[in-house]
């Protein structure tokens, strides 16, 4: 029987956490909107990480700045794949 290693179980509750952080920025973004009273067509983003495309689904327009490719170069590829 194969050992099961806890490196496997924190690189789950890892992902898991960064959903749930994408989740509260894309519900800040909306609320924020909602209390701005800001149309849908007009929310901008600005980002420096993966995380933090979470709120791409909320937004009509979001900037992710050169340093965040640099630091994480798969970026690129889910950039180009939105």
């Amino acid at each position: 029987m194969a050992e099961q290693f806890p490196g496997n179980q924190c690189d789950e509750q890892r992902d898991a956490d960064a959903h749930e952080r994408e989740r509260e920025r894309s519900q800040g973004v909306t609320q924020q909107s909602v209390a701005l009273q800001l149309p849908d067509d007009t929310r901008i983003a600005v980002g420096d990480s993966r995380e933090d495309m979470g709120v791409t689904s909320v937004v009509s327009a979001f900037w992710l700045v050169a340093n965040a490719v640099e630091r994480d170069p798969a970026l690129a590829d889910e950039v180009a794949s939105r």
